[in-house]
């Protein structure tokens, strides 16, 4: 269990772009992107990070980006994967931005719906335990 605490925290610290980790003592490659400013596994265990930059990206599970899976038109502020059901993960996940939407994403980067749901930003996400609810 120790080995994957200590990789999961070099993740969590290369979507943040930390370097080296406070955490723990592995050293991650530093981005000279914009902060992370949200990181969310999926239960099949993709990690997707957002940044201030507007983009969303997908990374391994040792730390080192994979893809860019899409640019939106607004900062991001949180990202969230849809709840899996019957032990199933899912191919879906919403993204917070600072324009007030929120948008649903495909995991394969397909923006399927842009909600706009506050005058302000949406700074934080939540599914309800059955996918029905989001607030």
């Amino acid at each position: 269990m120790a080995p994957m605490r200590s990789r999961m925290r070099s993740i969590v610290c290369a979507a943040a772009a930390v370097s080296p980790c406070p955490t723990c003592d592995s050293t991650i490659r530093l981005y000279t992107s914009p902060a992370r400013s949200g990181c969310s596994w999926s239960g099949t265990n993709d990690l997707l990070s957002v940044s201030d930059d507007r983009t969303i990206w997908q990374w391994n599970v040792d730390g080192e980006p994979q893809q860019q899976l899409l640019e939106v038109d607004s900062c991001c502020t949180d990202l969230l994967w849809y709840p899996a059901q019957q032990g199933k993960g899912s191919d879906l996940f919403v993204v917070g931005c600072t324009d007030g939407t929120f948008k649903l994403v495909s995991k394969t980067g397909r923006l399927e719906k842009s909600v706009k749901a506050h005058e302000g930003a949406v700074t934080a996400l939540r599914w309800s335990n059955d996918g029905t609810s989001l607030a």
